[in-house]
């Protein structure tokens, strides 16, 4: 793909590599309920390995700072301008945040399929149903989030 920021493809390798000899170092806390790790459940109903997820943590966490959407906890200090930076290259991947713009954003940058970051991208945002982040109108105390 052209057009891409060389800064945030190496920072977001860099952080990749970090996430997977993290993994590699103990497996065991990338398995379980919290929003950054992964059950036995989401293992067998997305069909992703843990390491994978890994992989995938700090793609999606990158893309949420990206779009502007959270900040990205554990990045490394300079990431404001780099994400600054790549914001200009791709605004059309701010502009319609969503499944389609994570899956452009993380093939690009992190290398993922389309399948593993539809995946991902879906993993992530039934969490956020399950810890009452994303409500529904219909629900009681729902905020109307869709």
């Amino acid at each position: 793909m052209a057009n891409l920021n060389n800064d945030l493809l190496l920072l977001l390798s860099q952080e990749i590599a970090k996430a997977e000899r993290a993994y590699l170092d103990d497996p065991q806390s990338f398995i379980g309920w919290h929003w950054w790790q992964i059950s036995p459940e989401e293992v067998n109903v997305f069909d992703l390995h843990p390491i994978l997820w890994a992989r995938m943590l700090p793609a999606y966490e990158c893309f949420e700072a990206f779009i502007g959407s959270s900040r990205w906890e554990d990045a490394p200090e300079h990431t404001d301008r780099i994400l600054a930076a790549a914001r200009a290259t791709h605004p059309e991947w701010v502009a319609t945040p969503g499944l389609a713009s994570f899956q452009s954003f993380a093939k690009a940058y992190a290398g993922l399929s389309l399948r593993d970051s539809h995946a991902c991208f879906d993993k992530v945002t039934w969490q956020h149903v399950r810890d009452r982040i994303r409500t529904y109108a219909d629900e009681e105390n729902g905020n109307g989030q869709n």
